[in-house]
C-alpha cells in the first residue's frame, strides 16, 4: 500500500535544501486539490509555517548589505576627509582670501576632526551636526569662499543615503531578534510536513478499504508518488557523503554528519570602525 514518507529526517539538510524540498513539497499538493481532499486545513498550517521560514531564509541571506554599508561608510568619510583637507591646505598654502577663509574654520572644524574615527552611528550625527555648523552664519561665507559649498552638500547626501541603510539594516535585526530563526523554525515546518504527509497516508487507507474512489485514489497516488519523489532525490544528496550508499525510495536515510550545523550560525556582526570601542572625543 503507498504511502508518503512521513518519517524523512531533514536534518542533515542545509538551510538552502531545507527551503527548497519544503517548497517542492508544498507544490505536490496543489491548493485546489488539498481543498477537495479535505486537507486544506493542514496544508494552509503547513504553509503558513514555510511563509515563517521563507521570511528567515531571506533575512539570513540579506547581509550581503553589509557590504553597500560599509561602502556607503567609505564614501562618505572620503568626502568629509576632502572637506578637512581642502580647509588645512587652503590655511597654509592658500591665497590671501581663501588662506584667511581657511583658517577662520580651524576653530570651528576642530572638534568634528574625529568623527571619521566613530562608530557608525555616531559619525552620522557628528557629520550632521558638522554640516549644520558649517551652515551657520560665521561660517557659510568661508565655506562658500572656499568654494566647499556644494561638496558639503555632497556629504549632506551621503551621510543621508548612509543612514537610510543603516535604519533599515537596525529594522531587520529587530525583526531577526524579535522572530523566529532558521533554527527553530526548521522543525516546526518539518512536523507541518508530518502531520500533512500522515493525513494523505490515512485518507489513502481509508478510500482503498471503503470508498474506493478511483478519482481520490488517483489524485493521492499522484501526490504520494511526487512527494516521495522529492524526498528521495533529498535523500540521495545527504547520503553522497556515505561512499557507495544508494538508500531504497520509502525508506528513511540514516542520518549523516551534516554540512552545516543544526544551528545555523549568525551572519558576522558589523564591523566595528573605531576598533578600541571608543565612541571618540564628545561633539561639543
Amino acid at each position: 500500500m503507498k504511502e508518503v514518507n512521513s518519517n524523512f529526517n531533514f536534518r542533515g539538510a542545509l538551510n538552502a535544501e531545507h527551503y527548497q524540498v519544503h517548497s517542492d513539497l508544498l507544490d505536490a499538493i496543489p491548493t485546489e486539490v488539498a481543498s477537495g481532499l479535505g486537507l486544506i486545513g493542514l496544508r494552509n498550517q503547513y504553509v503558513e509555517l514555510f511563509k515563517e521560514e521563507n521570511s528567515c531564509y531571506l533575512l539570513n541571506r540579506s547581509y550581503a548589505q553589509s557590504d553597500e554599508i560599509r561602502e556607503k561608510h567609505a564614501s562618505r568619510v572620503q568626502q568629509f576627509s576632502y572637506i578637512l583637507k581642502r580647509i588645512d591646505n587652503e590655511s597654509e598654502t592658500g591665497g590671501e582670501e581663501t588662506q584667511q577663509a581657511a583658517k577662520a574654520l580651524l576653530h570651528p572644524v576642530k572638534p568634528y576632526r574625529a568623527a571619521k574615527r566613530m562608530r557608525y552611528a555616531a559619525t552620522t550625527g557628528a557629520l550632521t551636526d558638522f554640516i549644520n555648523r558649517m551652515r551657520e552664519s560665521d561660517c557659510a561665507t568661508h565655506i562658500e569662499t572656499l568654494q566647499l559649498t556644494e561638496p558639503l552638500s555632497r556629504l549632506e547626501t551621503l551621510n543621508q543615503a548612509f543612514n537610510a541603510i543603516y535604519q533599515e539594516r537596525s529594522g531587520q535585526r529587530f525583526t531577526k531578534a524579535t522572530s523566529h530563526n532558521m533554527a527553530t523554525i526548521r522543525p516546526l515546518v518539518d512536523k507541518a510536513f508530518k502531520e500533512l504527509a500522515r493525513a494523505i497516508n490515512a485518507l489513502y487507507q481509508a478510500n482503498a478499504l471503503t470508498e474506493q474512489s478511483e478519482t481520490k485514489e488517483q489524485q493521492l497516488v499522484a501526490i504520494i508518488d511526487r512527494m516521495n519523489a522529492i524526498l528521495y532525490q533529498l535523500q540521495l544528496t545527504l547520503s553522497r557523503v556515505k561512499a557507495g550508499a544508494k538508500p531504497n525510495p520509502g525508506e528513511e536515510a540514516k542520518p549523516t554528519t551534516p554540512a552545516e550545523p543544526d544551528t545555523p550560525t549568525e551572519p558576522e556582526p558589523e564591523p566595528n570602525p573605531n576598533p578600541d570601542e571608543s565612541d571618540g572625543p564628545d561633539i561639543i
